[in-house]
Order: C-alpha cells, then sequence, then structure tokens
C-alpha cells in the first residue's frame, strides 16, 4: 500500500514540474540589424519578458564581451541590467523589467566569394537590415517587406525566420576598408565594463 507521505511527495513533485513547464517565455519583439564594411555585424534586439529569470537567444554571437543588455520600461532611459553568457545566448535578471534590448555584435553573419558579400540570419522577429554605405543590394532569399535608402545605406526589412541577403560593395584604388566604434558600457556578469564599439540603443 502507498502510503500518504509518498503521494504527498508525487503530488508535490507534479505541482513543481508544472509550475515551471507554465512559466512564460520570452518574445523577441524586434530585430536592427547594422552591416558594416569589414564584415561585422552589430545586432539590436528587443525583447519583451515576463518572468524575473529569461534566457534570450543571440543569433551568430560569438564573445561575451561583445553583449550589452539594458532594461526599457518607456518612460525612463534604458538601464544596463546584470547577466550571464553563455554559448548562443545571455541568462537575463530583468529586474521588474518586461522590455529587455540586447546589442551585440558579431563576425559569423556574414560571407564573401569573390565580390558579393552574404549576410544571413534566423530570427523568430521581423528583421531590418541596415547595409554598408554605398553598397548594392544584389538578391535575397525571401520577399523584402521594404527597401529604402537612409543616409547612402540600403536599408531592408524583412519578414521573420531564415533570410539572407547578398550584396557588394564598390571600392575605389586605395581604398581601405575600416570600422570605428565609439566606446560603451555594459555588465558583464553583474560587472560594469567599458566596451569598444558603438552601439545605438533602439527600442
Amino acid at each position: 500500500m502507498i502510503s500518504r507521505y509518498a503521494i504527498v511527495i508525487v503530488v508535490l513533485a507534479v505541482a513543481f514540474a508544472m509550475t515551471y513547464a507554465v512559466q512564460p517565455q520570452p518574445v523577441l519583439y524586434s530585430v536592427n540589424m547594422t552591416v558594416y564594411p569589414d564584415g561585422s555585424v552589430l545586432v539590436s534586439q528587443v525583447w519583451y519578458v515576463v518572468s524575473q529569470r529569461a534566457f534570450l537567444t543571440l543569433n551568430g554571437s560569438t564573445s561575451s564581451s561583445l553583449v550589452v543588455v539594458y532594461g526599457y520600461n518607456g518612460t525612463k532611459p534604458a538601464q544596463p541590467l546584470p547577466f550571464n553568457y553563455t554559448t548562443g545566448g545571455v541568462s537575463v535578471d530583468s529586474e521588474g523589467y518586461i522590455k529587455v534590448g540586447v546589442l551585440y555584435s558579431s563576425n559569423a553573419m556574414t560571407s564573401k566569394y569573390g565580390e558579393v558579400w552574404s549576410v544571413y540570419w534566423d530570427f523568430s522577429a521581423p528583421v531590418r537590415v541596415t547595409l554598408p554605405s554605398s553598397a548594392q543590394l544584389t538578391s535575397w532569399s525571401s520577399t523584402p517587406v521594404s527597401i529604402s535608402t537612409v543616409n547612402g545605406s540600403v536599408v531592408v526589412s524583412m519578414p521573420a525566420g531564415a533570410n539572407s541577403l547578398n550584396y557588394t560593395i564598390p571600392q575605389a584604388p586605395g581604398y581601405v576598408i575600416g570600422t570605428v566604434y565609439p566606446a560603451a558600457t555594459a555588465f558583464v556578469n553583474g560587472r560594469a565594463v567599458s566596451k569598444g564599439a558603438s552601439f545605438n540603443l533602439t527600442l
């Protein structure tokens, strides 16, 4: 005969499992990608986070030293949040913020074959891609939502999912590709660390 204590333990275990099974998952709301002439990509994500702790996936990220996480509530300036970086994402303490922005740089989202560059990604939210200044868009994997030009750069809005763009960058003789980033500050594992990267937080 099963004792009352065994039944209680089973009931508690099931309740515990159900509690964690129904934990609301963070939702990726939007993504902005800025592609630089050297092939590096600056990614700005906006997440809606309901739980206190959340794991946010970072497509193409390779190093915690290139990640900045902010909380944003719509009425106050964005505030840096502590986080722990693991392969493929960050574990974030939202500190009560519902909207969380993540900025990171990646060298793993582009490739080049001959004169043609490709930038590729897989996000569950719509993506806005800004190509390098003077770059010429040549093809795309899915039909763009829109294509425009802003300050000399082609800006392409793409639907959610796995997508890619191909482009070329005309170069004058003696042209040298270089990328300059002003400084930014972030929390890495709870500690404030200065970054040598340029970030425009779009929330």
